[in-house]
């Protein structure tokens, strides 16, 4: 069966400058929901996931935005043309390899481009996996993309359990004041996902960064039994943006596109 590859061009923001850069973005259109349930009869963990699509290129949008964004900070003058490379269901489920299949579905896309000959960079994001023999960190294993996960489950000592404020025990988190403290559940939205700066002629990988960032809330002075509610959805949605433009613009900011610093030698110093 032959698969065929979406790309779309979006738009392009035009500068004075000659050098052209392609952001492109393969990120899928997959929201992850995840959380912890309890378990019996086994001494593993169990995490439950529930995949969200989400429409008209939700997530490449927001990608591109932040990408856009840091590239716009090294680089003010460049031209920046904005693709978005779509991934197929198959590829998005297969979530051990969803990095490397999302990067090979992108090359592919670009390699067909009669115009990339006149850019100077390609900038491309994909998914990037946490796999499970790595340390989660507190979220559920085999985590990718863009996504929340909710542990309503004690983290605590069992004496710290039925509290519903601030307890000694626990793990660090932030409440919507900006407060640090510690606490037996959270949320957590989290964005993991690969930066590769390509040669736009030869396809070749110059450089890469991975991004693997999530950010601990809960709200100690909320009634609500479900840790789904509470934090306010709205307060979520806006730290989950936050969340992707922050670890991006670090991300690109630690590539080759940030330049080179030569440091020339001066001599010996006379005293």
């Amino acid at each position: 069966m032959i698969l065929r590859v979406a790309i779309v061009f979006l738009f392009s923001f035009t500068a004075l400058a000659a050098d052209k850069y392609a952001l492109v973005a393969a990120m899928g259109d997959q929201f992850t929901a995840a959380s912890e349930v309890h378990t019996t009869g086994s001494h593993l963990p169990n995490y439950a996931k529930r995949r969200l699509d989400v429409k008209e290129e939700g997530i490449n949008k927001l990608a591109l935005a932040s990408v856009a964004s840091a590239v716009g900070k090294l680089h003010p003058e460049v031209e920046r043309h904005y693709l978005v490379v779509a991934l197929p269901q198959d590829t998005q489920l297969r979530v051990r390899s969803i990095e490397e299949n999302a990067f090979a579905i992108a090359v592919e896309a670009l390699r067909a481009r009669p115009d990339r000959g006149e850019w100077q960079r390609i900038v491309l994001i994909t998914p990037a996996n946490r796999a499970q023999r790595q340390e989660t960190g507190g979220l559920a294993p085999d985590t990718q993309g863009i996504g929340v996960f909710t542990q309503g489950l004690c983290q605590s000592d069992i004496r710290d359990c039925d509290k519903r404020r601030s307890v000694a025990s626990g793990v660090e988190v932030t409440t919507p004041k900006g407060e640090t403290v510690k606490s037996d559940r959270y949320v957590a939205p989290y964005f993991f996902a690969k930066i590769w700066i390509l040669d736009p002629q030869s396809l070749q990988v110059l450089d890469s960064e991975v991004v693997m960032d999530h950010t601990k809330y809960n709200d100690p002075d909320s009634d609500a039994m479900d840790q789904n509610q509470v934090l306010d959805r709205k307060f979520l949605l806006t730290k989950i943006v936050e969340q992707v433009e922050k670890s991006t613009t670090l991300a690109v900011s630690r590539t080759e596109l940030r330049g080179k610093v030569e440091v020339k030698e001066k001599g010996e110093v006379k005293k």
